[in-house]
């Protein structure tokens, strides 16, 4: 506590100047005047005793500077001045610090944009009890994406008969769709287990539990946080009410009754889905309990690992996969895999767009590197016309490490100009860039909701590459500047430039032309495969098709559903 409180003196001392500057020089010259007098009497003059006194005291304005360092922070006081002075320096020339601006703005929105995709689909971990503990399970049929969908009949076997995860649950994400009019609810069928497992706590009433599962038990519901405030109005009277889902498979509508509310900032377990309402087993009607489509995912016990787990996982899918291989042969190449789940359940949006991201990650890592470049380029070309600026500050006493210090901290200040445009860049970047991703998608079932949250994660990044931009391109004009001579810039008249400045904007150049060819190499790549999946041929003619999906929960019984496709089929031919 003495080392902060000392720490918020020195820094409202370094702020604080006018007051105390003005009372500090008061008091100084009290001194000088008190020991003028005192040499006085002792026999000198007027004159020679104010001379012979300040020359004791060491000067005003010495002591003054010396009882400021005391009293505040001189570091931050120097980068203060520094970026005042850069400021300034940017302002006179705002044609060039306009294109520098434009540049950094692109280049670190474009990094920030794609890192807000990347970030909650690939890298964040997801907000439950030790992330790191979680593991899912995956089957890859040959020719086919891996896939997490098992019966319930599978859960209740490895469940059972596993000896490495202390919990093992699922989920079912529902179709949904709305037979009022308001937005259907996004709901997803969990076993009793699920909430225990992830160490998701109630926020209010209480959440499922293993008793829920039996088909005999009361239908229950959790509800999200974020649904309690924005669909219920943070009732706490919600708890006892009935709620109905309209899933697409089932005619009519699925009941259950709301035991609890979630805590807050939990979402689930799938990356671009994010439930309103977790539903018990009991919920699930007879006729789809016997179906597949639920998601399987563990826990670890201490000290077991994917390794081990796996192996178990594979000696209790093995009879499962023996039943499917009698039907056809290809299941005999097919094994269950254990892999990490601390990020998420592995979904077709991890499938379709999670390379194709990196790669894109990647790209604009180049670009941010040639904009780095060119801005290096722009601010060596202004450092020749300031040689002569430069050399003056040299010869009047400052240290080569404070022009470079100075140099950076212009760096600095441009980068943040640059870096607070591309806040708001990248934020209408990632949003137009997800809703191409999601008007793209190819995930069956609902809808993918992915959020791409200003939060902290994109902050830091956002900050980092700022950093790391001004380091890179402020880099080579304080190099230049620390190994320049002064007096060779003092004697010419500015026309020339030292052979120093001469290679680095030589070896500028080269860098330019290098990031530029593999950027455009990367570039020729995608697009050739791109036009390859264009090109390469499906077994039929392509051209003039359309894939229509129709909704059929409406249909009472299959008659009506065979009058259905036989109707719709000439209606289609005669659309011109």
């Amino acid at each position: 506590m003495p080392v902060i409180r000392e720490w918020l003196r020195r820094l409202w001392g370094t702020f604080r100047k006018a007051p105390e500057d003005a009372s500090m020089e008061e008091e100084l010259r009290l001194h000088l005047d008190l020991l003028a007098s005192d040499l006085q009497r002792r026999g000198m003059t007027p004159d020679e005793a104010l001379r012979q006194a300040r020359r004791q005291a060491g000067g005003v304005a010495q002591v003054m500077d010396q009882r400021r360092d005391q009293r505040g922070l001189p570091w931050l006081e120097d980068l203060l001045q520094d970026a005042r002075f850069g400021a300034r320096m940017l302002r006179r020339g705002p044609l060039a610090t306009a294109v520098a601006l434009l540049t950094l703005t692109l280049a670190i929105g474009a990094n920030s944009a794609i890192f807000s995709l990347v970030d909650p689909l690939l890298f964040r971990d997801v907000p439950v009890r030790d992330p790191a503990g979680l593991v899912q399970f995956t089957f890859q049929y040959p020719g086919d994406p891996p896939l997490n969908n098992f019966g319930l009949a599978n859960y209740e076997q490895y469940r059972d008969g596993n000896h490495v995860f202390s919990d093992l649950f699922g989920l079912a994400p529902l179709t949904t769709e709305s037979r009022t009019g308001e937005d259907p609810i996004a709901a997803e069928v969990v076993t009793g287990n699920f909430f225990q497992a992830l160490g998701v706590r109630p926020a209010l009433g209480r959440v499922l539990g293993v008793s829920d599962d039996k088909p005999a038990a009361a239908a229950a519901a959790v509800v999200s946080w974020q649904y309690w405030k924005r669909r219920l109005n943070g009732d706490p009277r919600v708890l006892g009410s009935a709620i109905d889902i309209d899933d697409t498979r089932v005619r009519t509508p699925m009941h259950a009754t709301v035991v609890g509310v979630a805590e807050p900032g939990f979402s689930g377990l799938v990356v671009g889905y994010r439930p309103d309402v977790w539903m018990s087993l009991s919920a699930v009607p007879d006729a789809m309990r016997s179906r597949g489509g639920l998601a399987l995912a563990a826990r670890l016990k201490p000290g077991v690992s994917i390794d081990q787990a796996r192996a178990d996982m594979r000696v209790l899918y093995r009879p499962t996969r023996d039943a499917l291989a009698q039907r056809d042969p290809q299941w005999l190449r097919v094994d269950i895999d254990v892999t990490p789940a601390r990020t998420g359940l592995s979904t077709p949006l991890h499938h379709q767009f999670g390379g194709p991201l990196l790669l894109l990650m990647t790209m604009v890592g180049g670009v941010l590197l040639l904009a780095c470049v060119n801005i290096g380029s722009l601010l060596l070309a202004r450092g020749a016309a300031r040689q002569q600026e430069m050399a003056v500050r040299v010869s009047l006493g400052a240290g080569r490490f404070r022009i470079v210090r100075q140099v950076l901290t212009e760096s600095l200040v441009l980068a943040a100009m640059g870096g607070v445009l591309a806040l708001v860049a990248a934020r209408f970047g990632a949003t137009t860039l997800l809703r191409i991703m999601m008007s793209g998608t190819l995930s069956p079932g609902p809808p993918p909701r992915l959020d791409i949250p200003l939060d902290a994660r994109a902050l830091m990044f956002t900050v980092a590459v700022t950093v790391l931009a001004a380091l890179l391109f402020g880099l080579t004009p304080a190099i230049a500047a620390f190994v320049s001579a002064p007096a060779p810039a003092l004697r010419q008249s500015g026309a020339a430039q030292p052979r120093s400045r001469r290679v680095f904007g030589n070896g500028l150049v080269v860098a330019q032309v290098a990031i530029s060819l593999a950027l455009v190499s990367v570039s020729q790549l995608s697009i050739a495969h791109l036009r390859h999946l264009r090109d390469r041929s499906l077994g039929f003619d392509r051209h003039g098709v359309l894939l229509i999906s129709i909704n059929t929960s409406r249909a009472q019984n299959r008659q009506q559903l065979a009058a259905l496709y036989r109707d719709i089929v000439p209606r289609l031919e005669a659309i011109p």
